[in-house]
């Protein structure tokens, strides 16, 4: 017996569906609750390092946004470097770098007409989240190397 294609989703469906989480439309720059459950977990020196490799990914990405065209011929490798990017932002609390950084990886992947816009909205959420990232990278080290 065939089930009937017009009966709708599977009961639970569309109750699980609705627990989804949407990206938040006004995340904060940076979450320092999911920043200390990651320091909980991992070693100071494990995250100093973390930081430096999201600070390299950072500047890296940073430097070829403000060079490149808004859909330039390296966006294979400009879209790893966004998803690069939005992972450990987000790993680290930083959800708008995060969100920022994913919207620009899509734009490229589907060659959007937006890309140039994402672009700079990506350009102005690292711009933000800078701030932040040094105030992390030095209280970090403070924790990482205490003044003896």
């Amino acid at each position: 017996m065939q089930a009937d294609s017009r009966a709708g989703p599977p009961a639970g469906t569309i109750a699980a569906l609705s627990t989804v989480a949407l990206p938040e439309l006004d995340p904060p720059i940076y979450d320092a609750a999911t920043f200390e459950g990651v320091a909980a977990v991992v070693s100071p020196a494990a995250v100093a390092a973390y930081i430096g490799t999201l600070m390299e990914r950072f500047d890296s990405l940073l430097r070829q946004l403000r060079a490149s065209p808004p859909l330039p011929a390296g966006t294979s490798e400009l879209a790893a470097a966004a998803h690069a990017l939005g992972g450990s932002a987000g790993l680290f609390g930083f959800r708008r770098l995060a969100i920022a950084a994913y919207t620009y990886e899509r734009s490229l992947e589907i060659a959007s007409p937006s890309a140039s816009s994402a672009a700079a909205d990506l350009i102005a959420v690292m711009e933000t989240s800078l701030v932040e990232m040094h105030q992390l990278v030095a209280v970090t080290r403070v924790s990482v190397f205490p003044a003896g």
